[in-house]
């Protein structure tokens, strides 16, 4: 059975989750390393640089999540460029459409997606 044409209208198009007033959608472009033994990073990648996308008031607290986020998961953060505020998924889309997809994934609480990983190997070789 087709679905009428205005529920297809409403259910497809995608926008930002709702967050409270006071916090923003930043999107940062991380650079990470390894930090002693970790899961994410096979033995032969050196690094990755990644999109993350982050809820934050200001841009100190997006740094300090991400920060959080990496020493979770075993990694150094060795630059965060590209702060932005962003107001619509389109431009979550056009850094990395996997982030896009990720922040939908968030759970309650968490406050950072990451995107697609881009590896280097020793010596920022690609």
């Amino acid at each position: 059975m087709e679905r009428p044409r205005e529920l297809m209208w409403e259910t497809d198009e995608r926008t930002l989750p709702d967050i409270p007033d006071d916090k923003f959608w930043w999107l940062a472009l991380v650079q990470l390393e390894k930090n002693g033994m970790q899961d994410l990073l096979a033995e032969e990648e050196e690094g990755a640089y990644v999109w993350v996308a982050a809820i934050a008031t200001e841009l100190a607290d997006v740094d300090q999540l991400i920060r959080a986020a990496a020493d979770a998961e075993r990694l150094r953060v060795i630059g965060i460029e590209d702060h932005t505020v962003v107001e619509d998924l389109s431009e979550i889309e056009e850094a990395d459409e996997h982030l896009a997809d990720d922040v939908f994934e968030l759970g309650p609480g968490q406050r950072v997606a990451w995107g697609t990983w881009h590896v280097y190997y020793g010596e920022g070789e690609a």
